[in-house]
């Protein structure tokens, strides 16, 4: 994190931010904490930048499984998960690093991992495959330091045989400049400059044309020498040849010197004329490779080796950082810049200078990552987040602001190295354009000086007669004026008369030739001075163009630093503001999280809610339902009770007023009889009057049943009444009832639905939370197997690796027996380890091809993409390879599952060597229901059980 300045307005963001720097600085700096080791630096740094909890230490099968796969490249055998789970003493993580780290497999799994990063799986018809990753693996056993390896992948040029397996590095791309331009920037700077190439990057203010020249300019000598194309080519390189450049957008020019990024440009020693070549190009020997006095690729290779620039050693440590955590501090791991800043910028600096200071050695460096409760650390969050983000909405609007500040600071920032950028470009566009101009020039100078130097010729040539004849006139003038004199003395001397005009005639006829030479010679002098001038004249233009170039380069040469530091500022304010909104952004995804829970919670509470009043509601009418059934089954009864009542009433009525009948027939009968008297009516009365009597006890009897009956009709009226009453209310009731189940239903299915969205939200929100928080390294990733750890990894659970180091171990012992007594000591221990090592990867590393074709990305491209495709499904389901290695056989797994009779060590063993891990109980009760429903064929039930194991998705990925 880039502390703001102490200036800003309100000072909060200096203080607030200034603590995750705080620590860092305390951590290299302070007496006491500086002593800690490296790992408990790196885990003090990032809880002080924790927004999440922890969620603790992943258990002893977890990190077993991805200590080896990071460490070794495969999974660790069911006896190693054995005794690393048996043993209960304290520091066993720390012991199993170490002793992974010593051991043959991490050379080899070191080597195919830079293999794959460096190489991207290209072919390449100059250096096999093999000789390269025995190259690698040679500097990886013996823990050569990253800045040597470096320097020898750029350093190598294939010439010598017995080293050539470090050229591939440059030969796999063709030695072309420009490819290595881009692939040295990615693979060692962690800059992606390609498009940076013809134009300022786009999107990316970092990646200009002058950073990438400035890489170029080192490789843009180098090229492929292959003078027979039916053998591999090897790397040659020229002495000139310059990084010029021009935008195809802008136009602006430029040329640069070589320069890594964020420095200026390196020194280079001045190779006099004729010095340029250690070995010259040969017309005649086309086989002869030209080597240069001054190699530029060789500068490269050792300011590599020196390890002081600063982007080349957080690449590295952010690339390793990325192979043990599954994600990079800077992701993608070739892209840093400012608008892609560190997760933790303190951290990346504190990881570089520490690689640094242990001389760049990655065995060590790899232990510490190794041993950080970071790496050691589960995957799962917390069950519920609620209680994290207590305070944190309040801390948006604290982020918010800071993050306006800093953006704010940063556009100022932007501004002014913009505008002294554009002032840079302008003076290189002038610059180039001088340079581009000079060409010109000299040839200028050279043909004013050839035409020149030819009119001198020429005047020379004109002067030379007239000189001579001028000579000639001079004697003969003076010679005719002697003469004219003595004839002018001697009168009367005819001959001296004529000898004199003699003389007189022939310095007449001399005078008017060398007037004619002279007038040649005058205009031979005028083309000559002509010439002069325009000699002068160019050589003027050229001098001047000359000290306008050394102008400009020293202008430009003055700019270099503070262009830098402009820079420098302005990526730092943009780090300083991008890391702000990144991390305002992750408490926002936390907060967010956070309320869909609640809003899940109530979801699922409304539900519940619901499922009650559902399950009552049926109930109430279930129980109404019944009682309905229950009252209308006794209304029949309580109906047919008042037809018995109403039956006897009627009986009753019917049978007192035959009584009453009776009686009054009897007392109408007894008034026409004497009674008391004798006579023949006497006993008739007596008989009248007795019967009279008993009809009135009777119909006493009957008036009294009357009574009753009336009373039993009366209740049972009643009793029907309420029956029927109950039965209407019930009904009513039940009706009620039913009506709000389906209400009830639909108020239950609509929220249930609105829980299952709003469980599903949150799953993919605490998914993409658990994305965030992984690449912040609060928990633990989730990264897929690469090709090669797929393979490794099957032949080892299937257990095809055990038998051919069994048959490594045999060929072992009996090329290096034991003498009689003796015992073997740990140097033959290593030795035999290596052997065996190579022995298998020998027998087995054909395997590597099919897994590479199926789970590989193309070739030339980055390799840490996951994908699924039906090739692969098919591969797993159809292919011989893994149902080959299935078949029972030679003591692999398949063949122990089947020989074990009981069904927790057949689980035991089956989970232990395909997910390093032991099963559930449910696991071993599935297990067991399998088994004993096939019980005549256990060798089939292990091979299917071993194969879906194997292509699970818990297989595929390392957590």
């Amino acid at each position: 994190m880039i502390q703001p300045t102490p200036t800003s307005p309100n000072g909060r963001t200096a203080g607030r931010w200034s603590v995750l720097l705080s620590l860092a600085v305390a951590l290299s700096a302070g007496p006491v904490i500086a002593a800690a080791p490296l790992h408990e630096r790196i885990d003090a740094a990032l809880d002080a930048a924790r927004v999440a909890p922890s969620p603790g230490l992943a258990d002893d099968s977890s990190f077993l499984r991805r200590a080896f796969l990071d460490l070794a490249g495969r999974i660790p055998s069911a006896d190693e998960a054995r005794a690393f789970f048996a043993d209960s003493t304290t520091g066993k993580r720390g012991r199993l690093i170490d002793r992974l780290l010593a051991g043959p497999d991490h050379a080899r799994h070191m080597a195919i991992t830079f293999d794959v990063t460096w190489v991207e799986r290209r072919s390449d018809p100059h250096v096999k495959a093999d000789v390269w990753r025995e190259f690698l693996r040679a500097r990886f056993e013996t823990n050569a330091p990253y800045t040597a390896l470096a320097r020898d992948v750029i350093l190598s040029d294939g010439a010598d045989e017995k080293d050539k397996g470090g050229a591939k590095f440059l030969l796999a791309r063709d030695a072309e400049p420009n490819a290595l331009t881009r692939d040295v920037s990615r693979m060692f700077l962690g800059k992606d400059v390609q498009c940076a190439q013809c134009h300022n990057h786009p999107r990316i203010d970092d990646y200009t044309m002058r950073e990438y020249y400035g890489v170029n300019a080192f490789l843009t000598r180098t090229h492929l020498f292959r003078p027979d194309t039916k053998k591999p080519g090897v790397v040659a390189e020229n002495p000139t040849g310059e990084a010029d450049y021009k935008s195809v957008f802008t136009q602006a020019e430029g040329r640069s010197k070589p320069r890594l990024p964020g420095g200026g440009e390196i020194a280079e020693p001045v190779v006099a004329k004729g010095g340029e070549y250690k070995v010259k190009p040969d017309k005649k020997n086309k086989k002869l490779r030209p080597i240069p006095t001054y190699s530029r690729r060789a500068a490269l290779a050792e300011l590599f080796a020196k390890g002081d620039n600063l982007q080349f050693r957080r690449n590295i440590v952010n690339r390793l950082w990325a192979h043990m955590m599954g994600c990079g501090i800077v992701e993608p791991v070739d892209f840093h810049h400012s608008d892609n800043p560190p997760t933790h910028p303190e951290l990346l600096d504190l990881l570089a200078n520490e690689f640094a200071a242990m001389q760049f050695d990655m065995r060590a460096f790899l232990r510490e990552l190794a041993l950080t409760r970071a790496y050691q650390r589960g995957f799962d969050l917390p069950n519920s987040l609620a209680p994290t983000v207590i305070g944190l909405e309040k801390r948006l609007t604290s982020l918010d602001a800071d993050y306006e500040q800093l953006s704010d600071e940063a556009s100022k920032a932007i501004v002014a190295f913009d505008r002294f950028k554009a002032a840079e470009e302008e003076k290189q566009t002038a610059l180039a354009k001088v340079i581009g101009g000079r060409p010109k020039l000299e040839k200028q100078v050279a043909e004013t000086d050839k035409a020149r130097a030819a009119a001198k010729t020429t005047a020379d040539a004109a002067a030379k007669p007239w000189n001579e004849n001028n000579t000639r006139l001079q004697t003969l003038a003076e010679a005719a004026a002697k003469a004219k004199q003595a004839a002018e003395n001697l009168k009367d001397d005819k001959e001296l008369a004529q000898a004199a005009a003699v003389f007189e005639d022939r310095r007449v006829k001399l005078a008017a030739e060398v007037a004619k030479l002279k007038a040649g010679f005058d205009a031979k002098a005028a083309l000559l001075k002509t010439a002069e001038q325009k000699a002068s004249a160019a050589k003027l233009a050229l001098d001047s163009a000359n000290a306008r170039a050394a102008k400009l380069a020293a202008e430009l040469k003055g700019m270099d630093s503070l262009r830098l530091a402009e820079d420098n500022r302005r990526v730092k304010a943009k780090l300083a503001a991008n890391f702000v909104m990144q991390r305002r952004d992750t408490v926002r995804e936390l907060v967010a999280v956070a309320r869909l829970e609640s809003v899940d919670a109530d979801a699922r509470a409304k539900v519940r809610e619901l499922e009650v009043a559902a399950r009552t509601n049926k109930k109430t009418v279930d129980e109404l339902a019944a009682r309905q059934r229950e009252l209308s089954a006794g209304l029949p009864v309580a109906q047919g009770e008042l037809n018995l009542v109403l039956t006897e009433r009627a009986a009753i009525a019917d049978a007192l007023q035959l009584a009453e009948a009776d009686i009054a027939q009897i007392a109408a009968d007894l008034g026409s009889a004497n009674v008391g008297e004798p006579s023949k009516d006497g006993d008739r009365a007596e008989a009248l009057l007795t019967w009279k009597r008993a009809r009135e006890g009777e119909l006493a009897g009957l008036r009294g049943r009357t009574d009753s009956t009336r009373a039993a009709f009366l209740q049972t009226v009643r009793e029907l009444v309420n029956l029927k009453a109950a039965i209407v209310d019930n009904d009513a009731r039940l009706i009620e009832a039913r009506a709000r189940g389906p209400k009830l239903a639909e108020n239950l299915t609509a929220a249930s639905k609105t829980a299952a969205a709003s469980a599903e939200k949150l799953d993919l929100a605490r998914i993409a939370l658990g994305d965030t928080l992984g690449a912040r390294f609060d928990v633990g990733g989730l990264t897929p197997l690469t090709p090669e750890q797929l393979c490794w990894s099957m032949l080892e659970a299937t257990g095809e690796t055990a038998k051919q180091a069994k048959a490594a171990e045999a060929e072992f012992a009996k090329k290096n027996p034991l003498k009689k007594g003796a015992k073997s000591t740990p140097a033959r221990e290593a030795e035999r380890a290596k052997f065996v090592e190579q022995y298998v990867y020998g027998k087995l590393k054909g395997q590597e091809a099919n897994f590479v074709s199926l789970f590989g990305s193309a070739a030339g491209s980055p390799q840490n993409a996951f994908f699924a495709t039906p090739d692969q499904a098919l591969f797993f389901a159809n292919g011989g390879n893994v149902r080959g290695w299935l078949n029972p056989s030679g003591g692999n797994l398949t063949d122990r599952l089947s020989r074990l009779e009981d069904p927790g060590a057949f689980a035991e063993e089956l989970y232990l060597s395909a997910l390093t891990r032991r099963p559930t109980p449910a696991e071993i009760a599935d297990l067991k229901a399998e088994l004993a429903a096939r019980s005549g064929d256990r060798k089939a039930v292990a091979q299917e059980l071993a194969w879906a194991l194997l292509t699970s998705l818990e297989f595929r990925f390392r957590h």
